[in-house]
């Protein structure tokens, strides 16, 4: 037990040192949404199959304002789907220390065959410190994108 809570510890110091997040400073006030550091599981992409015959790829970004502490903004652009209108619930999970620690929001959206076009720009409050994040479909066959972030 002790030893599974040192290398926890251990984690936590080297993604926060990783992120920078160790002593330094939020940034600047007039500081712009920028792209979120993060150190990622399965990349920048959902996949979504088993909806209708739907099936598509959706790219996944994620960014912050460190003049907003706790804010994020998740964007979800079209890389293509089978056909338009190809409808797809997604499922936003965040980890913090709000009770009950563990939080779901879920957006529908609309696939297009067309890769490029935003489908879905939200701006969240998840908290500050470091969190784990997760996107996914809620159709029978997908592929998540996981991430460890930082949000001042």
């Amino acid at each position: 037990m002790k030893k599974l809570l040192v290398a926890t510890i251990a984690t936590v110091l080297t993604l926060m040192a990783v992120m920078g997040v160790g002593g330094v400073g939020a940034g600047t006030a007039d500081a712009r949404w920028q792209e979120t550091p993060r150190l990622g599981v399965l990349g920048d992409e959902v996949w979504s199959l088993g909806s209708n015959g739907c099936r598509g790829t959706m790219g996944i970004g994620l960014r912050n304002n460190p003049a907003k502490p706790g804010w994020v903004e998740l964007r979800v652009r079209s890389r293509g789907f089978t056909k338009n209108d190809c409808k797809v619930t997604l499922r936003f999970t965040y980890h913090n220390n709000v009770p009950p620690f563990y939080h779901d929001r879920y957006y529908r959206i609309k696939g297009t065959k067309k890769a490029g076009p935003l489908l879905l720009q939200k701006k969240l409050w998840i908290g500050s410190g470091l969190d784990l994040v997760s996107i996914t479909s809620t159709n029978p066959g997908q592929k998540p994108v996981n991430w460890y972030i930082a949000i001042p």
